[in-house]
Parts: structure tokens; C-alpha cells; sequence
């Protein structure tokens, strides 16, 4: 049987049924996307697989600021509820999925600060994002340390 479409240094994986009409594989085109490719009964079907396990990196914090996410989390999730919003109608208005809305009221340090500006835009608390790292006391003390010793 022929491989009209890939060199077999294209693939990485091959799976046949046991009628031999359909063959499987999967192609490893990028880090994020992977082809996949049936080959029926001498037709090739190709559809791409979007993979994000190559996209994320699990943040590592210690207990106490994990906990600071987790209260900033319930936070969102308080406010949503206050205003009567759904899960659904907060991460469509948002631009995100229902999962990455949960996993930002559940204050999962892996979500981009994009998607958390988003939501907080949505319930209208995007100035509360202004407020981060506006009071910089420490930096204000090391600068006029600085400057005194001029």
C-alpha cells in the first residue's frame, strides 16, 4: 500500500486495524501541533490534533503565596457570583474557557495574567489591576538610600 503524503521520517507512529483498511498515523509537525492522518480504504483523511501539554509549565510557589493566589481566586469567583454571573457567560465575555476560568477562581498559578485581566475586566474590577505593585515601599526606601548616599 502506498504513502502518498509522508516520507517515512514523517512518521513516528503507525497503527493498522486488523482488516488492514485503516492506518493511523501521527506526525509530529510542531511542539504544539500534530498532525494526524487515516488512511481509508486508499483515501487519506488528514485533521490536526492542537496539543497544550507542551504549552504549560507547572508554576512551583511556596504554601503561603499559594494561598494569596487561592484567596485572590475566591475573590473573583465571590464577585462573579455577587453579580450573577455564570461560568459560561464570564469566560465567553472573557475570551477563555469555562476551564481556565475554574482554574483561575481555584487561583492556579499556571494561567497566563492575560486571562486573569480578562475576567477582572468582565466583572469590571480592572483598575484592582493597577493596584499591583503600586505601592512599592521597599523600592522607595532602597532609592532614597541611594540617594542619600550621594
Amino acid at each position: 500500500m502506498p504513502f502518498p503524503y509522508f516520507g517515512k521520517d514523517d512518521i513516528f507512529s503507525l497503527h493498522s486495524s486488523p482488516e488492514k483498511d485503516v492506518i493511523l498515523w501521527l506526525r509530529d509537525s510542531s511542539p504544539t501541533f500534530t498532525s494526524i492522518v487515516v488512511y481509508f480504504k486508499h483515501h487519506a483523511y488528514i485533521c490536526w490534533y492542537y496539543s497544550t501539554f507542551m504549552q504549560t509549565k507547572k508554576q512551583i510557589l511556596l504554601p503561603r503565596f499559594q494561598k494569596m493566589l487561592e484567596e485572590m481566586g475566591e475573590n473573583i469567583k465571590l464577585a462573579r457570583k455577587r453579580r450573577h454571573l455564570t461560568t459560561i457567560q464570564v469566560a465567553e465575555r472573557a475570551g477563555i474557557n469555562r476551564t481556565t476560568l475554574y482554574h483561575i477562581e481555584r487561583g492556579n498559578p499556571s494561567v497566563a495574567l492575560g486571562a486573569y485581566f480578562n475576567v477582572l475586566r468582565v466583572l469590571g474590577l480592572q483598575d484592582d489591576f493597577l493596584k499591583l505593585a503600586a505601592d512599592d515601599e521597599l523600592g522607595r526606601k532602597l532609592q532614597d538610600l541611594k540617594l542619600m548616599g550621594k
